[in-house]
């Protein structure tokens, strides 16, 4: 397939990823205050505040009409599917089962340490169906991270602090939901190192299989489809095993990164 420039398009006119970044947040408080008005779960560990999810997408879009209008809102919209970008099928393979293939690494790390843990719940059905439901989810973020902030967060200041910025806000985005659930500080901690790991692996990912949004939202997919399968429900998460693992695949994709793919740091 053909290869795709990360540039922003000329098109939309000047974007400001600090105005997402910011509206992004503020878009989140009401789905936070409204889990503090519903004690209530949508599925094990994700409260009612993980509706919060439009936000990024919400702002994203708002912005998008300032700027450019009902076009460039439908450009941005165009993102989700925009799988012609990715420049070989080779990436679908990181994209789909790097977060399977970590959650089984972290289960054999965890069993031969003697830790207590039962088998995955691994029915097609149940994994169908949260592949389907955590697609759309990842859809609505990442359209709004990646499809709308990144690139000319890129231009300014580079892949790595790039990746890093969006991190941060990707972490502060669900404290308040990691507090709802009865999180302690320490997991949180651990969770948030590992969060910003996927970050950068994922702009990694972006930049090196040809700014696709869409590939982005299946790695996506793929991670939260992951933990809900991995015992159980995601119960038996450790976010040090796991945050250590996911530090090792951003290493290791800026350390095979090519000059021609990268931005500067």
């Amino acid at each position: 397939m053909a290869a795709h420039s990360n540039a922003v398009s000329k098109a939309d006119g000047p974007q400001s990823p600090l105005a997402f970044l910011v509206l992004t947040i503020f878009c989140a408080v009401p789905f936070w205050l409204l889990a503090e008005l519903f004690d209530a779960e949508i599925m094990p560990g994700l409260p009612v505040s993980a509706l919060m999810v439009f936000a990024p997408a919400g702002a994203a879009f708002a912005l998008r009409l300032r700027e450019s209008g009902l076009a460039g809102a439908g450009r941005l919209a165009t993102r989700v599917f925009d799988a012609p970008r990715v420049t070989s099928w080779i990436w679908y393979l990181p994209a789909l089962f790097l977060m399977p293939a970590v959650s089984i690494a972290a289960f054999v790390v965890s069993s031969l340490a003697g830790v207590d843990i039962p088998p995955p719940d691994l029915q097609p059905a149940k994994l169908a169906m949260l592949a389907a439901i955590f697609f759309v989810a990842a859809a609505l973020e990442e359209i709004g991270w990646v499809g709308y902030a990144l690139d000319p967060l890129q231009e300014r200041v580079g892949e790595v602090r790039a990746a890093l910025t969006i991190g941060v806000v990707w972490v502060v985005f669900h404290l308040a939901a990691l507090i709802q659930v009865g999180r302690s500080a320490e997991w949180i901690f651990w969770w948030a190192v590992g969060t910003l790991a996927i970050r950068i692996f994922m702009t990694r990912l972006y930049n090196a299989a040809g700014a696709s949004v869409f590939l982005v939202s299946l790695f996506h997919a793929s991670q939260n489809v992951s933990w809900q399968a991995y015992p159980v429900r995601g119960s038996h998460y450790d976010p040090r095993l796991f945050g250590a693992l996911f530090v090792l695949c951003a290493l290791v994709a800026f350390a095979m990164r090519r000059p021609s793919n990268s931005r500067s740091a």
